[in-house]
């Protein structure tokens, strides 16, 4: 798959999640799952496509492109989730807020893994390969073997020439101590009662005033972030209210604060407002 064919589809996967949001604004549960299900089919076949993997079942597909690691364990489950519930949504008319809700959040967190999936090229066998391929690993050997060397006599050696060095050193503070003691009860030595008392000409007043101007606090940086891609901007942390506007590829907007694990809090149009977190990246210099 070129580049210009990944980028057409994930358009139509990014179209798709703005639809199912609209959906899911409007009640459209048993639309969201069924919209989340084709979604999910799109990835998957488009995936399968890329790893040469012979089009079939879904479930099937979602199961190869997991064994040639190409999708990580989690991201396997969450595709078995959307698939069995867009199943159950399609056979049986199925429509539940919930379920509807948690397609969206599968949808909305993989879709972003899916857009970030680095493509990869077959592989050709070949004797030069092979034996560039055994030369590499003999050399990584052999370097792991010189490390393992390396620890082995730092177990052997350093850690007990370290260990010793600390008993000599704690022993002799020891004996240090125990001597302090004896010597100051020792009967035989004087006791001194010349008390030395500072002299007026010893004592210095500092007349010198604190400054009264108060240290002016630095100001607080302003957090930038942005937005990698089309995100509604809401009045509330909840994917079922209105929007209020949103934030186009590479607009930014001022952050306030965390609110939780899936949203932040943002400065939009001169107010707080709330954005999902995994569409938003800290604006650096």
């Amino acid at each position: 798959m070129s580049n210009t064919d990944y980028k057409s589809t994930w358009e139509t996967v990014n179209s798709n999640l703005q639809e199912i949001e609209r959906l899911l604004a409007q009640g459209k549960y048993n639309s969201v799952m069924v919209k989340s299900r084709q979604t999910l089919e799109y990835m998957v076949r488009a995936l399968a496509d890329r790893a040469c993997i012979v089009d079939g079942d879904l479930s099937q597909m979602i199961d190869e492109l997991y064994n040639g690691n190409w999708i990580s364990k989690e991201t396997m489950e969450h595709y078995h989730q959307l698939r069995l519930i867009g199943t159950k949504a399609v056979n049986e008319g199925y429509a539940s807020a919930t379920d509807a809700n948690r397609c969206h959040q599968i949808l909305s967190q993989e879709s972003h893994i899916f857009s970030h999936t680095p493509q990869r090229r077959r592989q050709t066998a070949s004797n030069t390969r092979s034996t560039g391929s055994a030369g590499t690993t003999r050399r990584r050997r052999k370097k792991k073997t010189g490390t393992d060397l390396l620890v082995a006599y730092a177990l052997r050696v350093v850690i007990p020439l370290v260990i010793l060095i600390l008993i000599i050193f704690l022993a002799t503070r020891l004996v240090k101590v125990f001597s302090g003691d004896k010597e100051s009860t020792d009967p035989s030595q004087s006791i001194s009662t010349d008390a030395s008392v500072p002299s007026s000409a010893d004592i210095s007043l500092d007349t010198t005033e604190p400054s009264s101007e108060p240290e002016t606090p630095p100001a607080a940086a302003v957090t930038m972030y942005r937005a990698i891609t089309t995100v509604n901007v809401r009045p509330e942390p909840n994917t079922a209210t209105d929007r209020i506007g949103k934030l186009s590829t590479n607009d930014t907007v001022e952050f306030v604060r965390d609110y939780d694990d899936s949203w932040v809090v943002v400065k939009y149009n001169g107010q707080e407002a709330y954005v999902a977190k995994q569409y938003l990246v800290p604006v650096t210099e």
